[in-house]
């Protein structure tokens, strides 16, 4: 598989917020994440809650949670490294985690249920995430889009 998929740390307590990395070697088209207790299958829950910044991406409500995915927005090619952030839940996040993906490269080109684990432990002690620079990032790219299509619709009422 030409991608790379980890957490930036291998256990988590309550409440705490761990980073999760992907990489390709070549750009992801499409792609669902999930963290969930046990075993990686149907019956198994949905924890927590998954966060990650940009316009190519969305929060999706799965199993009657709340927030508790992320996935593309659309099929066309997006990156080759994107970060994505969990937030386990403050109560009853006391139990083993495994942060769960599936990847398309092409229609032909995926790959299902890739797994990366996260123990519980009540004494983790946190690795900063990044969490805020990835946010500051991406709300500067968007406003910059912003201030440039007002820039040219401006200009264009101007020339009628």
């Amino acid at each position: 598989s030409p991608i790379t998929f980890k957490t930036s740390q291998t256990c988590f307590k309550g409440g705490q917020t761990v980073k999760i990395e992907i990489s390709s070697t070549e750009k992801i088209e499409g792609f669902f994440i999930q963290a969930r207790s046990g075993e990686f299958a149907n019956k198994s829950e949905a924890l927590g809650e998954l966060r990650t910044y940009g316009k190519l991406v969305g929060q999706y409500d799965c199993f009657k949670g709340s927030k508790n995915a992320v996935g593309h927005k659309d099929d066309e090619p997006k990156v080759t490294t994107l970060n994505v952030y969990w937030q386990a839940p403050s109560v009853g996040a006391d139990k083993d985690v495994k942060i769960g993906g599936t990847f398309v490269i092409k229609l032909t080109k995926f790959w299902v249920n890739q797994v990366t684990p996260l123990k519980f432990d009540a004494n983790c002690v946190a690795k900063e995430t990044g969490e805020d620079e990835d946010k500051k990032e991406n709300s500067a790219t968007a406003k910059t889009a912003s201030i440039f299509l007002t820039l040219v619709l401006s200009a264009f009422v101007k020339m009628m």
